[in-house]
């Protein structure tokens, strides 16, 4: 009787620990906020934490997303599981938890290259995923049977997963044969040898074969220039430029602070005694634009030659003053209190760069309002590039290069 007392007791607190466990994770997860303070995050101007579990909660869920992404829920799924199987009176095997972070380090590495390969598919597997996928694409770059591989590894994460939730021998050996049959069958039917080009990574250019082939960008369809492409002529992965990544609140903190500006750079033009409104904010990765309009009679001279005082009041190392053509305002720009990083990955990757018919295409960035900037370099006279050291000149040209590079054989 003493004995089934204890067996009893100790199955209840193993119980709850595994319910309360996986709960307040999953709870943490689902509640999470980017604008919340974290141990790695806190802004003094946040005073209220929308996670469910407070500054825990919003540093446990932080902490997760950045390092396994969306496959953190496997965590929660899994205590949870585990409280379930000790409702039913299972016995917990130990492998169910030594296999555990084998499952998840393979999740994220697949997801990863999944996300890679299919640019519809946008899952964030975290910095674990990131830095295992930069592992295994230079490991093997230059191995063609690379795809086998990758089958050979999402057969060893499904044996991971049915040891990791404890099912049997019997259930592994069929549930791994049937999902092996099944993964060999999707890829013959998806025609998974040209999609991957036995390199593992999206080619965002035809080939010979298919370069006049129709690309559709939106409802209408734009026929691509047929381009001569020599034989020997390899275009290179997309995988070898940086995968762009944003960082979480950047673009609400950049909104606050141009809300700011807005009403002291008011306070700024009344103090040099520049009469007018601004009417307009746009926010660029880089520069915010403040439209001035000014009162009547007012010159545009006189505000423009007091762009250094104006940087000086509003703390900001330069501002730009300039008039807008077709409107009858000033452009002020002011840059941003955090600088977004623009990825040539994304430039590269966007449609208006695939579909363009420029014969001498140039990714150049984006433009004050987010957009990219797509040049065509065979319509210049001439290009300059200036500006004073460290500024950007040779990343600029470099960029222009593999714009190139990705584009013309």
């Amino acid at each position: 009787m003493i004995r089934k007392f204890k067996d009893n007791f100790k199955k209840t607190i193993w119980f709850l620990l595994f319910l309360v466990t996986g709960t307040s994770i999953l709870l943490a997860l689902l509640s999470f906020n980017v604008d919340d303070n974290t141990y790695f995050k806190f802004d003094t101007t946040i005073k209220a934490t929308n996670n469910l579990l407070g500054y825990f909660g919003s540093t446990l869920s932080d902490l997760l997303f950045k390092t396994f992404g969306l496959i953190s829920y496997i965590i929660s799924f899994f205590l949870l599981f585990t409280a379930l199987r000790v409702v039913l009176g299972k016995d917990l095997r130990w492998y169910s938890f030594a296999f555990l972070p084998l499952t998840i380090i393979m999740l994220c590495l697949l997801t990863k290259l999944a996300s890679q390969t299919f640019n519809d598919i946008e899952i964030s597997s975290g910095f674990l995923g990131d830095g295992l996928s930069l592992y295994f694409n230079y490991i093997l770059l230059d191995f063609k049977y690379k795809i086998y591989i990758v089958f050979g590894m999402i057969t060893l994460f499904l044996i991971f997963f049915l040891l990791t939730f404890n099912i049997g021998s019997k259930e592994i050996i069929y549930g791994s044969s049937k999902a092996y049959s099944a993964v060999v069958l999707i890829a013959k039917f998806l025609k998974v040898n040209s999609i991957f080009n036995l390199t593992l990574g999206p080619r965002i250019f035809k080939s010979a074969e298919d370069s006049s082939a129709k690309t559709k960008l939106g409802k209408n369809k734009i026929i691509r220039q047929k381009m001569v492409i020599s034989s020997d002529y390899k275009f290179p992965s997309i995988d070898l430029l940086e995968r762009e990544s944003k960082t979480p609140g950047i673009e609400s903190e950049n909104k606050k602070n141009a809300e700011l500006n807005t009403s002291l750079l008011a306070g700024v033009l009344r103090d040099f005694k520049i009469s007018g409104q601004i009417t307009d904010v746009k926010q660029g990765p880089i520069v915010t634009l403040f439209e001035l309009t000014p009162a009547p009679g007012t010159l545009s001279s006189s505000v423009i030659r007091l762009s250094e005082d104006i940087a000086r009041s509003m703390s900001a190392k330069s501002t730009r003053i300039s008039t807008i053509p077709g409107k009858d305002a000033i452009g002020i720009e002011i840059p941003n209190k955090h600088r977004e990083l623009v990825f040539l990955r994304e430039l590269l990757n966007d449609k208006l760069f695939k579909a363009n018919k420029f014969k001498l295409p140039l990714a150049l960035g984006k433009d004050i309002f987010g957009k990219p900037v797509i040049v065509d370099l065979s319509a210049m006279p001439h290009l300059l590039v200036a500006g004073t050291t460290g500024s950007g000149k040779s990343v600029g040209i470099n960029a222009m290069l593999l714009s190139l590079l990705y584009y013309l054989s």
